[in-house]
């Protein structure tokens, strides 16, 4: 009962930020009415969001009280229009069997993807550099650059909007669940948004949901606390936006696909491999050929990632760090030097901690199949609405969307190679198929034989009868959703212990372990700091204490019995001299002092 009374405060809490984005967003979107432009109204609350957390962050209180007040009276605010306008009311009334048959399965695995985002995941990103970013800028009141991650340099568009649902979070396990959760939810808005801008009637909406949520890939990568579906979300509202605009010829600039794909930019850079398709939309359209248009677009498009470019640059040389280039170097200290040591162990795959993965390419040709594969239903639906329009003899409309899926399916499959490794960042046109072969099908009113086979796909696909099992397990499965013996984070304990017994500011060096999410003090990760690395190349332990004086160390942990990876604690002359004075050893774990 515990279990399910916590999965329903977190699915109350995403509630409330969602209808403080509408709040917000209705506000924002009546003004846009009078200026011609068109936006959804999820769109806009969250770029307001994103908007408010600079002067929030300026002043001092991008701070999970401040902005918990902020969500409350968004939601609000929709809670007392929808009072007032009965008629903004949703309503889901169903023509048919089929409309009801659609429902019943969207609901059900809506609910299934549900639970399982709300148990706390592990994944190792996440608790190095995804949710720590939104919890320690939290915890100071203001959006930082963080010196002891190298990813802290990457766009950081994602983290800065999943600081408003974490705001909502009791502890950091809590935090997880909903950002979990919350990425979840953005897999079902993108579809969402994807059908209020292509998509044609309320069976059509459920189509694109189930196309999208059904999908193993996207339900997978919307179980964890990252930013992967923040990327498709603004990915999508981009492309959609500039396919309507091409197809009901409006004439009017706008810039909000631009500035929607400036935001998927600042998201993350491998949206990058969208822009050709993107592109080929907007040159295609009479409004964006003209000059001025042009330069407008392009300013709109880049703005967002240069910020973050010069941002990075401020603080390390390089404006897309840890990658330089010759033009602009990274500073001395934030190289990355080479380690023959690492190198070799990469070389290997002998390190236990994923920071390798086999990436031996593979033809372009099975990378092209196993893309399509992994788009699952979304490209069956767009097959469907390619079927239905070649029987209609409408394969006109067709051609500017299909080039655009096949050139964003050709530069994916040659960019991530092989695609069992980067299948995770080659989605971002799954909503935009999904809703688009609806709009070819004409609202979903299937032949008989055609809506039935997309039901066997759906069966077929989309584990139904283990999606059964497991809600009926859920309520039993732990007394609270916290983590299960086979999710545990080693180091939790020991980092736990420090919050509460080292002093405040207190700066440690793990050995190997790269996880840092539940500490309250900086942790710096030997393999991939620039300072760090130096340890390995220098030859004297002077010059080691040196550099670990320089990176302010007052602490270094490692497991007790393999310090690090293959060989590599013989490297370091630190850890066999007396310069290390014991602490404490939780779960394994050894934590030091160091003697200077």
């Amino acid at each position: 009962m515990n279990r399910i009374l916590e999965f329903l405060w977190i699915i109350v809490r995403i509630t409330v930020f969602w209808f403080s984005v509408y709040g917000i967003g209705d506000i924002v979107r009546h003004y846009f009415k009078r200026t011609g432009y068109k936006l959804p109204a999820s769109f806009a609350g969250i770029v307001s969001l994103l908007a408010l957390s600079l002067p929030l962050s300026l002043i001092g209180i991008f701070s999970r009280p401040v902005l918990t007040a902020f969500l409350l009276t968004g939601a609000l605010i929709k809670i007392v229009t929808l009072v007032r306008n009965k008629q903004d009311f949703p309503r889901f009334k169903m023509s048919g069997i089929h409309g009801l048959i659609l429902l019943a399965i969207a609901g059900f695995i809506l609910v299934t993807n549900t639970m399982r985002a709300s148990e706390p995941q592990t994944n190792p990103d996440a608790l190095t550099a995804y949710a720590v970013q939104p919890d320690r800028w939290l915890t100071s009141g203001r959006i930082y650059y963080i010196e002891d991650s190298k990813f802290s340099g990457l766009p950081s568009t994602g983290e800065i909007l999943a600081a408003w649902p974490a705001s909502l979070s009791s502890s950091r396990t809590d935090q997880l669940s909903l950002l979990q959760v919350f990425q979840m939810s953005m897999l079902l808005f993108s579809a969402i948004a994807a059908w209020k801008i292509l998509g044609r009637g309320k069976n059509a909406l459920l189509i694109t949901v189930i196309a999208c949520m059904a999908t193993s890939m996207l339900a997978g990568w919307a179980s964890l606390p990252k930013i992967e579906m923040t990327l498709l979300y603004f990915s999508t509202v981009a492309i959609c936006l500039l396919y309507r605009g091409y197809i009901n010829k409006e004439r009017p600039f706008d810039p909000v696909p631009f500035l929607a794909m400036g935001l998927a930019l600042g998201t993350k850079l491998t949206a990058y491999v969208l822009l050709p398709s993107f592109l080929l939309f907007a040159i295609a359209s009479p409004t964006y050929r003209k000059l001025k248009n042009v330069l407008i677009w392009s300013a709109v498009l880049a703005a967002i990632p240069l910020a973050f470019a010069v941002r990075t640059m401020m603080h390390t040389g390089a404006l897309f760090y840890p990658h330089s280039t010759s033009f602009f170097k990274a500073d001395e200290d934030h190289i990355l030097l080479e380690v023959p040591e690492i190198t070799e162990l990469a070389r290997e795959n002998a390190a236990p901690n994923d920071l390798l993965v086999n990436t031996e390419h593979v033809s372009l040709f099975v990378n092209i199949s196993e893309l399509i594969s992994s788009w699952g239903l979304p490209a069956f639906v767009f097959l469907l609405g390619l079927a239905s329009l070649a029987m209609r003899r409408r394969l006109h409309d067709v051609l500017l969307p299909l080039a655009a899926v096949l050139i964003y399916c050709l530069i994916a499959s040659v960019v991530f190679n092989p695609l069992r490794w980067g299948a995770k960042y080659a989605f971002l046109m799954s909503p935009f198929m999904a809703a688009i072969g609806t709009r070819w099908t004409e609202e979903l009113v299937f032949p008989r034989i055609s809506f039935y086979v997309f039901l066997l796909v759906v069966v077929l696909t989309s584990s139904l009868q283990p999606r059964f099992g497991y809600v009926l397990s859920f309520p039993g499965m732990s007394s609270s959703l916290d983590f299960r013996p086979p999710n545990i984070v080693m180091v939790k304990a020991l980092h736990e212990w420090c919050n509460d017994n080292l002093p405040e500011g207190s700066r440690l060096l793990s050995m190997w372990k790269r996880e840092r999410y539940f500490s309250d003090h900086s942790v710096i990760v030997i393999e991939n700091h620039p300072l760090g690395r130096r340890l390995f190349l220098v030859e004297t332990l002077e010059e080691e204490m040196d550099l670990l004086q320089r990176m302010g160390i007052d602490f270094i942990y490692f497991q007790t019995s393999d310090p690090m990876p293959g060989d590599l604690e013989y490297c370091i002359q630190v850890l066999q001299s007396d310069r290390l004075e014991y602490v404490i050893e939780i779960s394994g774990f050894t934590l030091c002092r160091i003697i200077y």
